[in-house]
Protein backbone atom coordinates (compact mmCIF):
# COMPACT_ATOMS: atom_id res chain seq x y z
CA UNK A 1 0.00 0.00 0.00
CA UNK A 2 2.48 2.32 0.66
CA UNK A 3 4.89 1.28 -2.20
CA UNK A 4 1.95 2.14 -4.78
CA UNK A 5 1.00 5.57 -2.48
CA UNK A 6 4.45 6.56 -3.31
CA UNK A 7 4.28 6.40 -7.22
CA UNK A 8 2.42 8.44 -10.01
CA UNK A 9 -0.65 9.39 -8.92
CA UNK A 10 -0.24 6.92 -5.65
CA UNK A 11 -0.98 9.61 -3.36
CA UNK A 12 -4.31 10.52 -4.75
CA UNK A 13 -4.99 6.93 -4.69
CA UNK A 14 -3.61 6.27 -0.84
CA UNK A 15 -5.88 9.62 0.68
CA UNK A 16 -9.15 7.68 -1.01
CA UNK A 17 -8.33 4.39 0.59
CA UNK A 18 -7.58 5.53 4.00
CA UNK A 19 -10.87 8.20 3.85
CA UNK A 20 -12.62 4.83 2.56
CA UNK A 21 -11.39 3.36 6.14
CA UNK A 22 -11.72 6.52 7.74
CA UNK A 23 -8.56 8.32 7.98
CA UNK A 24 -8.10 11.73 6.47
CA UNK A 25 -4.55 12.17 5.04
CA UNK A 26 -4.52 16.24 4.06
CA UNK A 27 -3.11 16.45 0.24
CA UNK A 28 0.62 18.09 0.03
CA UNK A 29 2.00 17.60 3.00
CA UNK A 30 4.99 15.43 2.33
CA UNK A 31 5.80 17.66 -0.87
CA UNK A 32 7.48 20.01 1.99
CA UNK A 33 10.57 18.64 1.95
CA UNK A 34 13.19 17.59 -0.36
CA UNK A 35 13.16 14.37 -2.68
CA UNK A 36 15.93 11.93 -2.48
CA UNK A 37 16.62 9.13 -3.44
CA UNK A 38 15.76 7.64 0.21
CA UNK A 39 12.01 9.13 -0.80
CA UNK A 40 11.29 5.45 -2.69
CA UNK A 41 12.14 3.21 0.42
CA UNK A 42 9.79 2.89 3.23
CA UNK A 43 10.88 2.89 6.58
CA UNK A 44 11.67 -0.64 6.97
CA UNK A 45 13.81 -1.15 3.15
CA UNK A 46 15.74 2.02 4.88
CA UNK A 47 16.55 0.50 7.96
CA UNK A 48 17.58 -2.99 6.01
CA UNK A 49 19.69 -0.65 4.07
CA UNK A 50 21.44 1.07 7.33
CA UNK A 51 21.66 -1.99 8.98
CA UNK A 52 23.65 -3.89 6.16
CA UNK A 53 25.54 -0.95 5.26
CA UNK A 54 26.82 -0.50 8.89
CA UNK A 55 27.66 -4.52 9.17
CA UNK A 56 29.31 -4.42 6.11
CA UNK A 57 31.80 -1.18 7.29
CA UNK A 58 32.14 -3.35 10.43
CA UNK A 59 33.44 -6.64 9.05
CA UNK A 60 35.41 -4.84 5.70
CA UNK A 61 36.29 -1.39 6.27
CA UNK A 62 40.49 -1.04 6.90
CA UNK A 63 40.26 0.69 10.54
CA UNK A 64 43.51 -0.75 11.73
CA UNK A 65 45.22 -0.36 8.19
CA UNK A 66 44.33 2.96 8.03
CA UNK A 67 45.84 3.90 12.28
CA UNK A 68 48.68 1.94 10.99
CA UNK A 69 49.69 4.31 7.94
CA UNK A 70 49.04 7.24 9.89
CA UNK A 71 50.58 5.67 12.86
CA UNK A 72 53.86 5.15 10.67
CA UNK A 73 53.58 8.36 9.11
CA UNK A 74 53.56 10.05 12.59
CA UNK A 75 56.80 7.88 13.35
CA UNK A 76 58.68 8.53 10.66
CA UNK A 77 58.94 12.30 10.94
CA UNK A 78 62.36 13.71 11.16
CA UNK A 79 61.38 16.06 13.83
CA UNK A 80 59.68 14.22 16.57
CA UNK A 81 59.73 16.10 19.80
CA UNK A 82 59.89 14.40 23.43
CA UNK A 83 56.38 12.99 24.32
CA UNK A 84 55.02 13.21 20.64
CA UNK A 85 53.81 10.00 21.46
CA UNK A 86 51.89 10.88 24.80
CA UNK A 87 50.67 13.86 23.07
CA UNK A 88 48.91 11.92 20.19
CA UNK A 89 47.63 8.79 23.14
CA UNK A 90 46.05 12.05 24.46
CA UNK A 91 44.69 13.28 21.49
CA UNK A 92 43.24 10.16 20.10
CA UNK A 93 41.93 9.72 23.40
CA UNK A 94 40.05 12.65 23.84
CA UNK A 95 38.53 12.34 20.26
CA UNK A 96 37.99 8.38 21.01
CA UNK A 97 35.83 9.76 24.47
CA UNK A 98 34.01 13.00 21.88
CA UNK A 99 32.88 10.15 19.47
CA UNK A 100 31.58 7.95 21.84
CA UNK A 101 29.54 10.63 23.18
CA UNK A 102 28.19 11.53 20.02
CA UNK A 103 27.46 7.91 18.98
CA UNK A 104 25.71 7.27 22.77
CA UNK A 105 23.47 10.44 21.76
CA UNK A 106 22.13 8.67 18.08
CA UNK A 107 22.10 5.05 20.04
CA UNK A 108 20.06 6.53 22.77
CA UNK A 109 17.36 8.15 19.69
CA UNK A 110 17.65 5.47 17.92
CA UNK A 111 16.44 2.65 20.96
CA UNK A 112 14.10 5.33 22.17
CA UNK A 113 10.28 4.70 21.60
CA UNK A 114 8.51 6.52 18.97
CA UNK A 115 6.20 8.56 21.80
CA UNK A 116 9.04 9.42 23.54
CA UNK A 117 10.87 10.51 19.84
CA UNK A 118 8.29 13.00 19.18
CA UNK A 119 8.54 14.93 22.70
CA UNK A 120 9.37 18.50 22.59
CA UNK A 121 13.34 18.17 23.52
CA UNK A 122 15.66 20.02 21.51
CA UNK A 123 18.00 17.68 21.22
CA UNK A 124 15.57 14.90 19.57
CA UNK A 125 14.25 17.89 17.43
CA UNK A 126 16.81 17.72 14.74
CA UNK A 127 17.54 14.10 15.08
CA UNK A 128 14.35 13.83 14.63
CA UNK A 129 13.41 15.44 11.27
CA UNK A 130 16.70 14.25 10.24
CA UNK A 131 15.02 10.85 10.75
CA UNK A 132 12.29 11.54 8.77
CA UNK A 133 13.86 13.16 5.89
CA UNK A 134 15.87 9.96 5.51
CA UNK A 135 13.59 7.41 5.98
CA UNK A 136 14.91 6.37 9.51
CA UNK A 137 18.23 5.40 7.03
CA UNK A 138 20.05 8.20 8.11
CA UNK A 139 20.49 7.91 11.99
CA UNK A 140 21.93 4.55 12.60
CA UNK A 141 23.91 4.76 9.41
CA UNK A 142 25.76 7.95 11.26
CA UNK A 143 25.93 5.80 13.83
CA UNK A 144 27.56 2.75 12.25
CA UNK A 145 29.83 5.11 10.20
CA UNK A 146 31.25 6.70 13.88
CA UNK A 147 31.43 3.26 15.02
CA UNK A 148 34.16 2.66 12.38
CA UNK A 149 35.72 6.16 13.17
CA UNK A 150 35.75 4.50 16.63
CA UNK A 151 37.48 1.80 15.56
CA UNK A 152 39.89 3.24 13.62
CA UNK A 153 40.71 5.64 16.89
CA UNK A 154 40.98 2.52 19.11
CA UNK A 155 43.22 1.30 16.61
CA UNK A 156 45.61 4.59 16.87
CA UNK A 157 45.60 4.13 20.38
CA UNK A 158 46.59 0.87 20.77
CA UNK A 159 49.68 1.59 18.59
CA UNK A 160 50.53 4.99 20.21
CA UNK A 161 50.36 2.70 23.76
CA UNK A 162 52.84 0.19 22.00
CA UNK A 163 49.92 -2.20 21.71
CA UNK A 164 49.92 -4.64 18.75
CA UNK A 165 46.86 -3.90 16.23
CA UNK A 166 45.38 -7.07 13.68
CA UNK A 167 45.66 -4.74 10.23
CA UNK A 168 43.52 -6.99 8.21
CA UNK A 169 39.79 -7.08 9.30
CA UNK A 170 38.85 -9.72 7.02
CA UNK A 171 38.53 -8.29 3.70
CA UNK A 172 41.30 -9.93 1.89
CA UNK A 173 42.88 -13.83 2.24
CA UNK A 174 46.67 -14.18 2.28
CA UNK A 175 46.22 -14.39 -1.51
CA UNK A 176 44.86 -10.57 -1.72
CA UNK A 177 41.72 -11.85 -2.65
CA UNK A 178 38.23 -10.31 -1.44
CA UNK A 179 36.26 -12.03 1.21
CA UNK A 180 32.61 -10.39 1.65
CA UNK A 181 30.77 -10.42 4.33
CA UNK A 182 27.66 -13.47 4.53
CA UNK A 183 24.87 -11.29 5.52
CA UNK A 184 21.38 -12.66 5.29
CA UNK A 185 19.40 -11.51 3.25
CA UNK A 186 16.73 -8.82 3.91
CA UNK A 187 13.40 -9.42 5.24
CA UNK A 188 11.29 -8.03 2.03
CA UNK A 189 8.28 -9.46 4.41
CA UNK A 190 7.76 -6.12 5.55
CA UNK A 191 7.59 -3.78 2.84
CA UNK A 192 4.40 -4.44 1.06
Amino acid sequence: LLRRGKGKNGGTDLRQKLEAVGLVLPPGRRKATSVSMLTSLVEAEAQDLANQFTKVCQAIFPSGELAHSTFQSRESMQHRRPGEREELQRSVQASLNLAGEFREMLERYMTQEVADRNSADIQLTGLRSFSLITHSFGVPTISGVMSVFQNYLSALLALASGLPVATNNTATDEYGQAHYVDMPPPNHSHYS
